[in-house]
Formats: C-alpha cells, structure tokens, sequence
C-alpha cells in the first residue's frame, strides 16, 4: 500500500469515527421513556471498529518508519 493511499484511508476513518460518535450522541440523548433512533450498541461497535482500523493504520506508518531509519 503506498503511504498516499494509507492516508486517505486513515482520514476517511477518522471522518467516519466522528461521525459515529455525533450519532451515538444524539441518541444517547433521548428522554427518558423514549425509544432511540438507531441502536447506541451498533453504533458504538462500528466506532471501535473504525478506531482498529486507523489503529492498525498508524502502527503500519511506524513499523515502516521505523525499518526506513
């Protein structure tokens, strides 16, 4: 993968995280009695996995980095 396509994807993850985390805060937001919109479990779950992939992402930017030096 060259360093220009592995950060893009690390951008589209995090943009994707962020907006994760707007949803599952406007769903965590309900009154009390009131049924979510989406479910807060799927979204959150869709969030850590966004978070493992910038993970693995910027832990392949620093094995690389390293062995370059």
């Amino acid at each position: 993968m060259l360093l220009a396509e592995a950060l893009a994807e690390r951008a589209e993850a995090q943009r994707q995280y962020e907006q994760l985390m707007q949803r599952l805060l406007r769903v965590v937001r309900v009154q009390e009695g009131d049924e979510p919109v989406e479910a807060p479990e799927e979204l959150l779950a869709t969030a850590t996995g966004s978070l493992d992939r910038m993970d693995g992402l910027i832990r392949s930017f620093t094995k690389t980095k390293t062995a370059t030096m």
